[in-house]
């Protein structure tokens, strides 16, 4: 903190110590109010997932006829080569019927090129269930802790400017280094959102996440939290 922040005049920083469970409850704390609840939008891509399988679904089965006419026609030309070389169907006609059969293969080849969907780079599982449920717990902000993940993604950067207080940095373009880290000691716009966080709220996190029973009122300072974007 002393060296990212230029505080190479003090020989320590003053800063306090913080657990980390207390850093992941007010990050779980952040993202309760920011993010919200998406599993509508869970719900909604799993849906166009599936929309997409059963569309390639039906492609599938509108093929099956086309090359079922494909199959038939490649028999009657060798049905006509059979007559021909029998001596039942003079040349001209022979050629003629042939080239009739190929410009109807022709055809239907093209219907099916169309109906055809381009390879995909990737697949998707079929198994929705398992998908959403994958997606639900990665964004669950409601749950007992968060999905490191969600952390690591969208938080820039945390700053303690005074005993007890935080300033929070979310970050929602690319992973930035710490070269590049907002510093958050010299802000000039406003929080988009400002909370303390109590003893209760505490108390119920370290329930939820079966943390020891130890911890008592008295030894509970609020924590006041400031989110910038």
């Amino acid at each position: 903190f002393v060296l990212e922040h230029n505080m190479t005049q003090q020989l320590s920083c003053d800063a306090i110590s913080i657990p980390e469970w207390k850093l992941e409850l007010m990050a779980k704390k952040i993202f309760e109010k920011v993010w919200g609840n998406q599993n509508k939008a869970i719900l909604r891509a799993c849906k166009m997932i599936e929309s997409c399988q059963n569309g390639k679904a039906a492609t599938r089965m509108s093929a099956a006829p086309i090359q079922s006419k494909i199959e038939k026609i490649k028999k009657r030309k060798l049905n006509y080569a059979a007559m021909r070389a029998d001596g039942e169907l003079p040349r001209e006609e022979y050629q003629a019927l042939c080239k009739q059969a190929d410009d109807e293969i022709a055809h239907l080849e093209q219907e099916l090129k169309a109906l055809s969907p381009a390879p995909e780079p990737q697949t998707v599982s079929s198994d929705m269930k398992a998908i959403y449920d994958f997606l639900s717990q990665k964004v669950d902000v409601h749950g007992a802790c968060l999905a490191p993940e969600l952390i690591d993604q969208f938080i820039e950067v945390v700053t303690p400017i005074a005993d007890y207080s935080y300033r929070w940095k979310l970050n929602t373009g690319c992973k930035k280094s710490k070269e590049e880290r907002t510093d958050l000691m010299a802000v000039s716009e406003k929080p988009i959102l400002t909370f303390t966080i109590d003893f209760e709220t505490a108390k119920r996190y370290r329930e939820a996440n079966k943390m020891p029973h130890q911890f008592r009122r008295a030894a509970w300072t609020d924590l006041t939290v400031e989110v910038y974007l």
